[in-house]
């Protein structure tokens, strides 16, 4: 009985235990998870403090700035930010090498000049049109000017491309960007994307600004549904067609090419054999050909590759030469009478030259591409000597 009395008092102690033990299991587990799983629906969320990069970056000396006096205690993201801001901040007159040269542009006495290439950007942009006079190129180099900014943004593309101080007015150009004519607008836009943007404008703006964005290109038209549409005019002959894709196949059908051409399926099908048999040339260069490109400074085409042109008889057999130099030879022959057979439909270079020229901002307006046309060429001849050009408008 003593055992029994013995067992039977401390099993209750064992179970009290038990019980407790269990009664503790699922809190140890809650915490548990709630410190695992700090995005628990249960558990309020708690920061962890900050984080390694963050502590990195904090005693890094090299990402702070150092100049006595400056008001910015915290580190960089980067050694570029880090520049940027000693530039900006601490670097002075002279650092201020992008300098807007148009007439009549002063902060105080001296022309508005700015850090960074991007600020002149915008600067422009928001300041200037395409008919703003400019006193002289943005390189220091070069004498190209005085000139409207439409005619500087086409010397840059042609001469100072690469340089950040062509590029920062080059971007601001309509070579590269367009503003829109209504003036309680004015976004700026790709040009391909401009006619897009001006239809997406009520019809009463449209109506108010018609004869606004005529003088830019786009002639607007009421339809039979009480709508309007727009559409592009071509400003050589006043055509109208349907959007600037239309107007460029125009363009070349009737102003560059000669009747026997064939349109503008011929200049497709010139550009198709490229794409079949240049694989070096790639897709995206294919795209940006036009129809007075020339192709004699691209790679080898594929071998047998032999050309025959789908709108008309004309074609060119694979020689075929056995050693390595009479191929690169039959290249070469073969690539000059595909060009040559391109070629022989374009009209005359001084003809076209002289028809187009009068009209050669407005196009470039329309169809940016056509920057690289002949008719840009004394451009490239008035790259380094004191130029005076303010063509037409």
């Amino acid at each position: 009985m003593q055992l029994h009395e013995g067992a039977h008092e401390a099993s209750p102690d064992k179970d009290e235990s038990t019980a407790c033990a269990s009664l503790e299991a699922p809190v140890d587990v809650l915490e548990t998870n709630a410190l695992d799983h700090s995005s628990s629906s249960s558990q309020p969320w708690q920061p962890k403090g900050p984080t390694v990069t963050s502590l990195e970056l904090a005693d890094k000396d090299l990402e702070k700035c150092t100049v006595d006096g400056c008001k910015h205690k915290r580190a960089f993201s980067s050694a570029y930010e880090l520049t940027r801001h000693v530039q900006t901040v601490h670097g002075g007159e002279s650092a201020k090498r992008f300098v807007c040269s148009a007439r009549g542009c002063f902060n105080g006495r001296l022309h508005w000049s700015f850090t960074r290439s991007d600020k002149l950007t915008s600067h422009i942009k928001s300041t200037h049109n395409y008919s703003t006079i400019f006193n002289t190129c943005p390189v220091a180099t070069c004498a190209f000017g005085p000139c409207t900014l439409e005619a500087l943004g086409v010397h840059i593309q042609h001469a100072h491309e690469t340089l950040e101080e062509g590029r920062a007015v080059l971007n601001a150009s309509p070579c590269k960007t367009r503003r829109c004519p209504l003036w309680r607008c004015g976004k700026h836009l790709a040009s391909d994307k401009l006619m897009a943007h001006i239809q997406s404008h009520a019809s009463n703006d449209l109506e108010a600004a018609k004869s606004t964005l005529e003088t830019e290109g786009f002639l607007i038209e009421s339809t039979t549904q009480n709508g309007i549409s727009v559409h592009v005019l071509c400003p050589v002959c006043r055509v109208v067609t349907a959007n600037t894709i239309h107007f460029m196949r125009h363009l070349t059908t009737d102003h560059l090419q000669t009747p026997a051409s064939g349109g503008y399926v011929h200049f497709e099908e010139w550009k198709a054999y490229w794409h079949r048999n240049i694989p070096k040339l790639g897709s995206a260069k294919i795209k940006d050909l036009l129809p007075w490109s020339r192709i004699g400074h691209f790679s080898a085409l594929n071998r047998k590759s032999d050309y025959q042109c789908r709108c008309c008889s004309f074609s060119v057999a694979d020689i075929g030469g056995k050693s390595w130099a009479r191929r690169n030879q039959d290249q070469r022959d073969k690539r000059a009478l595909i060009q040559e057979h391109h070629l022989s439909f374009l009209r005359p270079e001084a003809e076209v030259v002289a028809e187009l020229y009068p009209h050669r901002m407005a196009i470039l307006r329309l169809c940016p591409e056509f920057v690289t046309h002949p008719v840009f060429a004394d451009f490239d001849q008035l790259q380094q000597q004191s130029t005076s050009i303010i063509p037409e408008m």
